[in-house]
């Protein structure tokens, strides 16, 4: 026969059920923290023991005064002293090896000089002071937006305002409450892509380095954005230099020297213009098949 709890019964049995089933939910609960801590202790740790594949040489050259150019060898790219330059292969990982080369982010940087100096003789804390790269995808870090874009300090309102600009970034300060003292949640996820992308690309302008290098700094961003991030880069970098890894036609259109890659070595170079007109692969890669 089947058998049916009474009212009373189903009370008893309900709370005996809630009374027996907390301490198993709070175990588990504990056991799903403790499990996490302790991977999280293990991945802090083994960051903490990583140790650096790049090493000091034994006597570090100074970092020199004045400097007329960059060069990669194995590439064949040349950089020269004060100009805005443009670096054009047919992916982004091809143009990020090139700058992980030159900005000495990789141990072999075997005919990477600067000038006549190959520049694993420099110091690795003086090369990350003088010579920046800006990845693909840049981080951002919690905080409020003024440290974040000027992490060491000693920058005004003014400035930060003005590389702001520079990248057309002011309408992301309007569009959340604080301004300046807004709080940056873990990995900027409270910004959208290509708010992300200006705000890591004014951080990168306010260092001031001898050489800025930008890989696809404009990939998020629509077409009118970034028509007037080009000509805010062309201003803010003036007598400066400046290596911009790119495929965007309305970026290209505000450099002063294009180099074209092609299977890792320098395949054409000049401006803009003159490689449309005179360079199939450069207007593959450009117009990616809008050429008629």
């Amino acid at each position: 026969a089947r058998h049916t709890l009474r009212p009373d019964q189903l009370v008893t049995f309900f709370g005996l059920s809630m009374f027996l089933t907390t301490p198993v939910r709070t175990s588990i609960e504990y056991i799903i923290a403790t499990t996490r801590a302790y991977v999280g202790a293990r991945k802090i740790l083994a960051i903490l023991n990583t140790t650096s594949p790049l090493v000091d040489p034994p006597h570090p050259t100074p970092w020199p005064t004045t400097i007329a150019q960059y060069r990669d060898a194995r590439s064949g790219v040349v950089i020269q002293h004060g100009t805005l330059g443009a670096l054009v292969t047919e992916t982004p990982a091809e143009a990020a090896q090139i700058a992980d080369r030159l900005g000495h982010f990789v141990p072999d940087v075997a005919g990477v000089t600067i000038d006549d100096t190959p520049i694993n003789q420099f110091s690795v804390a003086d090369t990350r002071q003088h010579i920046v790269v800006s990845e693909v995808e840049p981080r951002l870090f919690s905080g409020d937006v003024r440290s974040e874009l000027a992490p060491h300090g000693h920058l005004s309102d003014a400035e930060l305002l003005s590389a702001l600009d520079a990248v057309s970034g002011r309408d992301i300060l309007e569009a959340i409450d604080g301004g300046l003292d807004a709080v940056v949640e873990e990995r900027g996820r409270s910004f959208s892509g290509g708010q992300r992308q200006r705000l890591a690309l004014a951080r990168a302008l306010l260092i001031d380095a001898d050489l800025l290098i930008l890989v696809e700094p404009t990939s998020a961003v629509d077409a009118h954005t970034e028509s007037r991030i080009a000509k805010g880069l062309r201003s803010a970098r003036a007598g400066r230099t400046t290596l911009i890894a790119t495929s965007s036609p309305l970026m290209l259109e505000q450099v002063d020297h294009v180099t074209v890659i092609n299977d890792g070595c320098v395949a054409v170079q000049g401006t803009h213009s003159d490689l449309l007109e005179k360079s199939a692969l450069y207007r593959r890669i450009v117009l990616r098949g809008e050429e008629q």
